[in-house]
Protein backbone atom coordinates (compact mmCIF):
# COMPACT_ATOMS: atom_id res chain seq x y z
CA UNK A 1 0.00 0.00 0.00
CA UNK A 2 2.91 2.08 0.94
CA UNK A 3 4.55 1.62 -2.32
CA UNK A 4 1.67 2.44 -4.42
CA UNK A 5 1.14 5.78 -2.48
CA UNK A 6 4.67 6.69 -3.12
CA UNK A 7 4.33 5.97 -6.79
CA UNK A 8 0.87 8.08 -7.07
CA UNK A 9 2.42 11.04 -5.55
CA UNK A 10 5.26 10.77 -7.87
CA UNK A 11 2.66 10.74 -10.80
CA UNK A 12 1.18 13.42 -9.26
CA UNK A 13 4.27 15.62 -9.21
CA UNK A 14 5.23 14.75 -12.30
CA UNK A 15 2.08 16.20 -13.81
CA UNK A 16 2.59 18.81 -11.43
CA UNK A 17 5.41 19.49 -13.89
CA UNK A 18 3.71 19.05 -17.17
CA UNK A 19 1.19 21.31 -16.30
CA UNK A 20 3.87 24.28 -15.15
CA UNK A 21 5.32 23.56 -18.33
CA UNK A 22 2.17 23.83 -20.62
CA UNK A 23 0.92 27.19 -19.11
CA UNK A 24 4.71 28.47 -19.67
CA UNK A 25 4.19 27.33 -22.91
CA UNK A 26 0.73 28.70 -23.72
CA UNK A 27 1.30 32.18 -22.53
CA UNK A 28 4.82 32.33 -24.12
CA UNK A 29 2.20 31.38 -27.43
CA UNK A 30 -0.16 33.91 -26.47
CA UNK A 31 2.55 36.54 -26.37
CA UNK A 32 3.46 35.61 -29.74
CA UNK A 33 7.37 35.05 -28.13
CA UNK A 34 10.19 32.51 -28.91
CA UNK A 35 11.94 30.87 -26.24
CA UNK A 36 14.49 33.40 -26.19
CA UNK A 37 12.36 36.38 -26.78
CA UNK A 38 11.04 34.96 -23.43
CA UNK A 39 14.14 34.51 -21.99
CA UNK A 40 15.48 38.19 -22.63
CA UNK A 41 12.79 39.49 -21.10
CA UNK A 42 12.89 37.03 -17.88
CA UNK A 43 16.46 37.74 -17.78
CA UNK A 44 17.76 34.17 -18.51
CA UNK A 45 18.68 32.11 -21.52
CA UNK A 46 17.20 30.13 -24.45
CA UNK A 47 17.85 26.62 -22.56
CA UNK A 48 16.43 27.68 -19.04
CA UNK A 49 13.28 28.07 -20.82
CA UNK A 50 13.40 25.17 -23.24
CA UNK A 51 13.71 22.96 -20.27
CA UNK A 52 11.46 24.45 -18.16
CA UNK A 53 8.38 24.20 -21.43
CA UNK A 54 9.85 20.29 -21.51
CA UNK A 55 9.27 19.36 -17.89
CA UNK A 56 12.46 18.68 -16.99
CA UNK A 57 12.60 21.74 -14.61
CA UNK A 58 9.99 23.11 -12.20
CA UNK A 59 10.94 26.70 -12.54
CA UNK A 60 11.39 28.43 -8.83
CA UNK A 61 8.47 31.09 -7.36
CA UNK A 62 10.52 33.67 -8.22
CA UNK A 63 11.28 32.78 -11.41
CA UNK A 64 7.31 32.74 -12.13
CA UNK A 65 7.02 36.15 -10.67
CA UNK A 66 9.47 37.58 -12.59
CA UNK A 67 8.05 35.62 -15.60
CA UNK A 68 4.58 36.94 -15.04
CA UNK A 69 5.80 40.51 -14.71
CA UNK A 70 7.84 40.28 -17.56
CA UNK A 71 4.60 39.64 -19.68
CA UNK A 72 2.89 42.13 -17.86
CA UNK A 73 0.78 39.59 -16.03
CA UNK A 74 0.31 37.95 -12.57
CA UNK A 75 0.67 34.38 -10.75
CA UNK A 76 -2.78 32.70 -9.36
CA UNK A 77 -1.57 30.96 -6.10
CA UNK A 78 -1.78 26.84 -6.77
CA UNK A 79 -3.99 25.16 -4.45
CA UNK A 80 -3.47 21.65 -2.32
CA UNK A 81 -4.98 18.47 -3.48
CA UNK A 82 -7.66 18.06 -0.79
CA UNK A 83 -8.85 21.69 -1.92
CA UNK A 84 -11.75 22.22 -4.17
CA UNK A 85 -11.49 23.24 -7.42
CA UNK A 86 -11.56 27.23 -7.59
CA UNK A 87 -13.51 27.01 -3.85
CA UNK A 88 -10.91 29.98 -3.25
CA UNK A 89 -12.38 32.36 -5.75
CA UNK A 90 -16.54 31.34 -5.76
CA UNK A 91 -17.67 30.54 -2.38
CA UNK A 92 -18.70 33.27 0.10
CA UNK A 93 -16.28 32.94 3.25
CA UNK A 94 -19.04 32.89 6.28
CA UNK A 95 -18.01 33.35 9.99
CA UNK A 96 -19.25 30.40 12.34
CA UNK A 97 -22.74 31.96 14.10
CA UNK A 98 -24.04 31.41 17.42
CA UNK A 99 -27.41 32.06 18.88
CA UNK A 100 -27.42 33.75 21.87
CA UNK A 101 -30.71 32.42 23.20
CA UNK A 102 -32.20 36.11 22.79
CA UNK A 103 -32.87 35.69 19.53
CA UNK A 104 -29.95 37.01 18.06
CA UNK A 105 -27.95 35.42 16.45
CA UNK A 106 -23.50 36.32 17.17
CA UNK A 107 -20.64 36.05 15.61
CA UNK A 108 -18.80 35.34 19.01
CA UNK A 109 -19.38 32.56 20.80
CA UNK A 110 -20.03 34.61 23.99
CA UNK A 111 -23.58 33.88 25.45
CA UNK A 112 -25.20 37.70 26.19
CA UNK A 113 -27.90 36.18 27.78
CA UNK A 114 -25.82 35.63 31.25
CA UNK A 115 -24.60 38.93 31.29
CA UNK A 116 -25.47 42.34 31.68
CA UNK A 117 -25.78 44.58 28.37
CA UNK A 118 -22.65 46.10 27.67
CA UNK A 119 -23.96 48.65 25.17
CA UNK A 120 -25.48 52.37 26.86
CA UNK A 121 -27.43 54.48 25.79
Amino acid sequence: MKNKQIKINKIQKRDFRFEVANLITEARYHYELTQAQLAKKVGTQQPSIARIESGSTLPSLSFLERLADSIGTYLIAPKFGFMKQDSIFTEEISEPKFNTGSGIVSPFPYDFSTSSSLLTN
